[in-house]
């Protein structure tokens, strides 16, 4: 199985991609290997960082509208209305169920697996990258968005497909670095933290906006077979 996840922004779907490549004749020099092998935690962490890196906007004003609904039940509590039962009620479950949609596609996806959590081994070369179970390679070009979490590192190549990369895993000249280095350089992509309420700013809503115009939707769990 390939190690490509991704989860398409509308329904439960998993889809695992095939590159379609030809393999050449002349394997380019590797300059960098990694490894990943996926399992339960892992395809729940990709579940959640598509839709905190993709869905942010959507996230921020739930948490923006649960704040108001909580502070206009606790102002006017007092008062005894049920409108500020209600809505302190209604805020406090919007916050406790901010990631609840995408927890719930990652228990379908896990489901869907069977225990059978996908693998691979990474190899990179000066013009793009390739999985051992593939043929062709993938360009550097194809790369749209890099984030790292500093555990794993996120490497997004379509509107739904995104490689997962274990930092620990990487051999090559300069570790980790060295091949975020040359991701970066190839691509023209800066890496990124995950997004988050607290580092999400102007920069991020206009990523985030140039993502949007070009039709990113998210990210799905890759090879050959649908689900």
């Amino acid at each position: 199985m390939n190690g490509t996840v991704s989860f398409p922004m509308t329904g439960s779907g998993v889809e695992l991609p095939n590159q379609g490549n030809a393999a050449s004749a002349h394997p380019p020099a590797i300059m960098y290997t990694a490894l990943m092998k996926h399992n339960a935690e892992t395809i729940e962490k990709l579940v959640l960082m598509q839709y905190n890196t993709f869905q942010i906007r959507r996230k921020i004003v739930s948490i923006l509208l649960s704040i108001a609904m909580i502070l206009y039940g606790v102002f006017t509590f007092h008062t005894g209305m049920i409108t500020s039962y209600f809505c302190l009620f209604l805020g406090c479950v919007m916050i406790a169920g901010l990631n609840v949609r995408a927890k719930s596609n990652a228990r379908k996806i896990l489901a869907q697996l069977s225990g059978k959590y996908p693998s691979s081994e990474y190899y990179f070369s000066e013009a793009g990258f390739r999985d051992s179970k593939k043929s062709g390679e993938i360009p550097y070009s194809n790369l749209i968005r890099l984030i790292d979490d500093r555990k794993y590192l996120y490497l997004y190549i379509t509107k739904e497909s995104a490689y997962m990369v274990n930092n620990s895993s990487v051999y090559g000249e300069g570790g980790l670095d060295g091949l975020k280095e040359l991701l970066s350089e190839k691509s023209g992509k800066k890496w990124s933290s995950p997004s988050t309420f607290w580092n999400f700013n102007i920069n991020s809503l206009r990523e985030l906006l140039g993502s949007r115009s070009s039709g990113y939707e998210g990210e799905r769990l890759n090879d050959h077979h649908r689900f």
